[in-house]
């Protein structure tokens, strides 16, 4: 009810201006019925290239069976918070980019997600990776 307080178990509630399900059940929804899990976390990051645009540099680096990595080599979010002095909030998106793959943290999947490196810290590169795993018990981050 409207007194009832929300437990940390339950869902997140639906927005009720919206009735739009949260994202990150649909990209488990997505997840759970497709057969290759690699190839759906490939979607995932072919649609972040297109969809960020000229404020990023991104590439994808490696594409086989096994292994899928995109590199960001330009951030939008690093160049805009560094020009504003404000960079440590920058780490708060590379926050968000790790909830996306948060859906990887389901052992059955057998697909590992890792982001290594990042252009807040200095690196050359923010590197997304997925990769499969020999056996689902290794896909934990």
């Amino acid at each position: 009810g409207a007194g009832t307080p929300h437990r940390a178990t339950d869902p997140p509630p639906i927005d009720s201006e919206t009735q739009k399900v949260p994202a990150h059940y649909m990209q488990r929804f997505v997840m759970y019925f497709s057969r290759d899990k690699l190839a759906a976390g490939k979607r995932i990051g072919t649609h972040l290239i297109k969809d960020f645009g000229d404020g990023f540099d991104m590439s994808v680096a490696t594409d086989s069976a096994i292994e899928y990595e995109v590199q960001v080599h330009r951030c939008f979010y690093v160049d805009f918070f560094r020009a504003e002095n404000a960079e440590h909030l920058t780490h708060l998106f590379c926050a968000l980019d790790r909830s996306l793959f948060n859906i990887f943290r389901t052992v059955d999947y057998k697909v590992r997600f890792t982001l290594e490196g990042a252009l807040a810290s200095g690196d050359s590169a923010c590197r997304f990776c997925l990769k499969t795993c020999a056996k689902s018990g290794e896909a934990l981050l």
